[in-house]
């Protein structure tokens, strides 16, 4: 998880339509794994993703975070 893009995070739950958005926004992966997830949640909302995609996302980084990234 490193090295992975915000590109390859989101193919990886099936929502690499929205990275483009990430992108325009200035939001890597990075940034995404260091927000507390009531930030997270701020920031994916702000976004106007749907309820679905913000759940994969929290998801998906609980369960990196759980491997120790």
């Amino acid at each position: 998880m490193d090295n992975e893009s915000i590109e390859l995070f989101l193919e990886s739950i099936g929502e690499g339509r929205y990275k483009d958005l990430f992108k325009k926004n200035e939001i890597e992966l990075e940034l995404l794994m260091q927000l507390s997830e009531s930030h997270l949640t701020q920031t994916l909302t702000k976004l106007g993703l749907k309820l679905g995609t913000q759940m994969k996302i929290l998801e998906k980084i609980e369960a990196v975070k759980k491997k120790g990234m």
